[in-house]
């Protein structure tokens, strides 16, 4: 939890988020940035759901249990906080920032 912002999701680094994506049973990785950002390069496990679209529906869509870990991230690390608190709003449990993320800087990690 981020006590000076007050949030209930966790900020972390490319290393943690990938270690932790390779042992946490259930883990989603989703890419909040725009259709044509993703199409143009993602990292290969994640799941594209835009800022602007994350709606109840949409979120059931990807994350179909509320308790499965959430990793977030796009281009700067803006969009991936907002998303953040978005579907925490919607009561999904365990929240992930990973920031800003490129394809490359994840593969290298």
């Amino acid at each position: 939890m981020d006590r000076a912002r007050n949030v209930a999701y966790k900020k972390i680094d490319f290393t943690e988020a990938k270690r932790l994506l390779n042992i946490l049973p259930g883990a989603v990785l989703l890419d909040v940035r725009e259709e044509e950002d993703f199409l143009a390069g993602h990292v290969p496990e994640a799941r594209l759901l835009p800022l602007e679209e994350i709606t109840a529906e949409t979120a059931a869509a990807r994350i179909p249990h509320k308790s499965d870990p959430v990793f977030l991230y796009c281009s700067a690390g803006v969009r991936s906080a907002v998303a953040a608190e978005k579907l925490l709003r919607l009561g999904y449990k365990t929240l992930y920032d990973v920031g800003g993320l490129t394809e490359r800087e994840y593969t290298q990690q």
